[in-house]
């Protein structure tokens, strides 16, 4: 008798909630993680830039979406992500004149614990 193989388009999915503190943290400066806490760290080389580590890298580069917080400010802060590995991520918030600022960050990371199934 042959084999049987069990072909499935489902993944081990996770989806990693983080809101990094980069303007409301204990310590001026220095960003940390609220949700996530344990999932992931947070550092910054610059104002505003923040490089996030993955304490589990995912099997996949997976999708990332964030939103930056407004503290009262009144002024409009966009966040961007790039370098996207499936062990972490660089997020820049910058406000509506284009200057790289301190704000905190919720960010929801869509990923995968599965190797690729070859397009099943």
């Amino acid at each position: 008798m042959g084999k049987s193989v069990m072909m499935s388009t489902q993944h081990a999915s996770r989806i990693l909630p983080l809101t990094i503190l980069g303007q409301n943290g204990a310590v001026a400066g220095v960003p940390e993680l609220g949700e996530g806490f344990g999932q992931a760290t947070v550092a910054n080389g610059a104002a505003g830039v923040y490089a996030v580590t993955f304490t589990n890298a995912f099997a996949r580069v997976p999708v990332i979406v964030a939103t930056a917080v407004v503290s009262g400010t009144g002024v409009s802060l966009f966040p961007v992500i790039y370098g996207v590995t499936a062990a972490g991520f660089t997020l820049e918030v910058t406000d509506d004149a284009g200057t790289l600022t301190e704000a905190d960050a919720h960010v929801v990371v869509f990923g995968t614990d599965s190797a690729d199934l070859g397009g099943v």
